[in-house]
């Protein structure tokens, strides 16, 4: 197979769920020249939009006229706080700080309107795309912030400075494969088959 992919992905899908089915691809489609671009949700569609990216892993399932989606990872936000708050209240995370991504990020949003609905008002709200950084700051008992399961796994080894637990309303924060509607080419395709034949 030979062509041109450019694919846009979540920064949680490439260094959580891609890494290891990008290398199998990349032996079953060495001919082709494969782009990988990583953004945020809403940056992701546009670009899929304005024709700039073939095919996008975000969130989903995506509703809309032009475009098709598929399943493509299981995920979902976890909230982390520091160890000392076993069973945190409202007003325990009221005195913390809360780290998020900005407002072009789906998580972004998942977590305002969870705020909202809890009530909850943190002493400050601060945007720190990077989830290493995150966890630090958390470690040390100032902030909290709500992260993918799948980075939460990953930081396992620190276990012993945070506290991760389910908050209903932020459960499902599934990755889908979306592409425009009648354009999905055999590269299309084949990319999504040799993906998914791994399982999600």
């Amino acid at each position: 197979m030979q062509g041109v992919l450019r694919v846009g992905a979540l920064d949680v899908a490439l260094a959580n769920h891609l890494p290891e089915r990008l290398v199998r691809y990349r032996l079953e489609a060495p001919g082709v020249e494969l782009h990988i671009r990583p953004e945020h949700s809403l940056f992701l569609e546009r670009l899929l939009m304005d024709g700039e990216l073939d095919l996008i892993l975000t969130d989903g399932p995506i509703q809309h006229p032009l475009l098709d989606s598929r399943l493509a990872f299981r995920e979902r936000l976890i909230r982390v706080v520091p160890k000392a708050l076993s069973s945190p209240t409202p007003q325990d995370l009221s005195g913390l700080e809360l780290y998020v991504f900005g407002r072009t990020c789906h998580y972004r949003q998942q977590v305002d309107n969870w705020l909202e609905s809890s009530g909850i008002q943190p002493r400050a709200i601060l945007e720190i795309e990077s989830y290493p950084s995150i966890f630090a700051c958390i470690a040390q008992g100032i902030g909290f912030a709500c992260i993918p399961e799948s980075y939460v796994d990953r930081f396992a080894s620190q276990a012993h400075t945070f506290q991760a637990d389910q908050v209903p309303s932020l459960d499902s924060s599934d990755i889908y494969f979306v592409w425009r509607k009648n354009q999905q080419s055999p590269l299309i395709r084949n990319f999504i088959e040799v993906i998914d034949s791994q399982g999600v």
